[in-house]
């Protein structure tokens, strides 16, 4: 079966919506615009058992099965989260749901915008459990109510010049949307206000510390890993949670992502971006952007999601999960783009 797009518009990005939860189906299609909506449902979906990321060109169906097919080494399930999934890899995936899954075993397979006569969207929208789950972006009057609904989850209310704002800054992304809504909440409840303001909204989403919380981050996609690694031994070590770190690195490679899919040159896309890209740092964003594509941003992301896996799921610290994360990012230039 397919879920309708409006029992999806209301998903908040942190929440597991029920139509996911576990046992709801033993395999799901997460597709549309909204790739940082699709990303971090996909994330939710797979829970906190053993899960395997996948991409689905370069991976033999064999292996797949193989996944799905035995047991968690840790006593759970295993999920596989397929990435780059499109109507090429239709038999690969009928292949794969043809073979037996362990009990409580998941696939989840991740696409892009599919149209109504994909044979990989009509496959989930018969097949027996299985599911097909489009996200589309928000628009502005939903941009606002989503942003209302994060911040009364807060305990704050929202002005409605604040509100007009948001709508005007945020793309309709949710990941996006929802991550800079928390910095929003953050930068209110800091200053000792009831509800967000467009004061709070203009400073967050139109400026940028360049000695920050991105600092780290933005070296890395610079290319100067010695800088990143500095720049997060700095932040760690100043008491930084490395939850809000990572939140925030996704939020500025999310960023980053918007402007690559626009199919504008650098310089374009940076001018034209929405939330503006304030003036000190349009020289160093293009620059970032040039050197980046759709499949290394989204590599990024994955890395920044394992990261978070790694230290809340398997104990690792912090320094070594995200160290090691910042270095590879910072090496991004010599990894080869997916076919």
């Amino acid at each position: 079966m397919e879920l309708k797009p409006k029992t999806t518009s209301g998903w908040i990005p942190g929440v597991l919506p029920r139509e996911l939860a576990s046992g709801a189906a033993r395999a799901i299609l997460l597709f549309g615009p909204d790739q940082g909506g699709i990303f971090e449902f996909a994330r939710l979906a797979a829970g906190t058992d053993q899960r395997e990321r996948m991409d689905v060109k370069s991976t033999e169906p064999a292996d797949i099965m193989a996944s799905l097919g035995s047991g968690s080494l840790f006593g759970g399930a295993n999920t596989v989260i397929l990435d780059g999934a499109a109507d090429a890899q239709l038999k690969k995936i009928e292949a794969v749901l043809a073979a037996p899954f362990a009990d409580g075993a998941r696939l989840i397979v991740i696409a892009g915008d599919l149209k109504a006569s994909s044979k990989l969207r009509k496959l989930f929208q018969s097949g027996k459990d299985l599911l097909g789950v489009p996200l589309y972006t928000l628009r502005a009057g939903e941009i606002q109510s989503f942003a209302a609904q994060h911040f009364k989850a807060q305990g704050l209310g929202l002005e409605q010049d604040a509100r007009q704002g948001l709508s005007e800054r945020l793309s309709g992304d949710r990941a996006l949307a929802a991550r800079a809504c928390e910095v929003v909440a953050l930068h209110a409840i800091g200053h000792g206000r009831k509800s967000v303001t467009l004061a709070d909204v203009r400073a967050v989403l139109d400026t940028v510390d360049e000695d920050g919380m991105t600092a780290p981050f933005d070296h890395a996609v610079s290319g100067n890993p010695a800088a990143a690694a500095k720049a997060l031994h700095i932040r760690l070590t100043s008491g930084e949670n490395f939850v809000g770190m990572l939140r925030i690195f996704a939020s500025r490679a999310f960023r980053m992502r918007d402007m690559l899919t626009s199919g504008l040159s650098a310089s374009e896309a940076v001018e034209k971006a929405r939330p503006p890209v304030f003036w000190s740092e349009k020289a160093a964003m293009k620059q970032m952007i040039s050197g980046l594509s759709l499949s290394k941003i989204d590599r990024i992301l994955r890395m920044i999601d394992r990261a978070e896996h790694q230290v809340i799921e398997q104990g690792i610290s912090p320094d070594a999960a995200l160290g090691s994360m910042i270095v590879q990012i910072a090496h991004h230039k010599s990894w080869k783009d997916a076919a």
